[in-house]
């Protein structure tokens, strides 16, 4: 995962060298996007699958 995210900011550093301040705004923003919309599928599909899970942090 660090790996990863070393290699996009590298990507982004270079692209805003290239095109600008608005294009890191573009990719970050899409970036964000997707990283929510995995972690928003990777909570609902857990969840939705074992209620008991559910049930039990909310006893907490």
């Amino acid at each position: 995962m660090v790996k990863v995210k070393g290699m996009s900011e590298l990507i982004v550093s270079k692209w805003k060298s290239e095109f600008g301040q608005e294009v890191e705004m573009r990719i970050h923003h899409g970036m964000v996007n997707a990283k929510f919309m995995q972690a928003q599928h990777l909570y609902s599909s857990y969840y939705c699958k074992r209620p008991s899970v559910v049930t039990n942090i909310e006893k907490k």
